[in-house]
């Protein structure tokens, strides 16, 4: 059976329970295994058939130390902790300090606020997390895809689980039908 990781960053939850619905749906077609980035390994293994990579957008992009900093910041509760004490970009700048190159096939997802004046397809993280797989060289299997939130730190507006659900069944089923890419 094909093997999935599932690699997310997520500083409220919202990018997590996006990373859960996207495995239940690849559940339907392939072994998957989820994992918070601060989790993550070092290196994709050569067991990992399809590599879906996901993080919040702040401030019209991927986030880093200083967005995350200032992210925390701005939460009433001092009992708080992010979820993610490092991030998706950090991970994959290091796989490329490395040198490693991707070695299949790869996806990417993230969170954006529902507003208007934030959606630019530019400023979305999922978008930049897809062209940073690309650079590795993952052949990309299906569009970079955005879940909405309402809210800075949530919730995930209505509907937005059911959609990364249906993302990993299509991401599944694009993976079963396409020949497996090769690096």
């Amino acid at each position: 059976m094909k093997q999935a990781l599932i690699i997310y960053e997520s500083m409220y939850g919202d990018n997590e329970k996006v990373a859960y619905a996207i495995a239940q749906g690849l559940a339907t077609q392939m072994r998957v295994d989820v994992m918070e980035v601060s989790s993550a390994p070092p290196r994709v293994d050569m067991s990992i058939d399809l590599l879906v990579v996901g993080g919040p957008t702040h401030m019209m992009r991927m986030s880093s130390e200083k967005s995350r900093e200032r992210a925390g910041d701005e939460v009433d509760d001092e009992d708080w902790e992010p979820l993610s004490e490092t991030g998706v970009r950090e991970w994959l700048t290091r796989m490329r300090a490395r040198g490693e190159m991707g070695r299949g096939a790869a996806a990417a997802f993230g969170t954006n606020l529902n507003e208007p004046r934030w959606f630019s397809k530019l400023g979305q993280a999922s978008h930049a997390i897809a062209r940073r797989l690309k650079r590795l060289g993952f052949q990309l299997i299906e569009p970079p895809e955005t879940f909405f939130v309402d809210d800075p730190q949530g919730p995930l507006s209505e509907g937005e689980v059911e959609r990364a659900h249906h993302f990993g069944v299509q991401l599944a089923r694009h993976f079963a039908e396409a020949p497996r890419p090769h690096a």
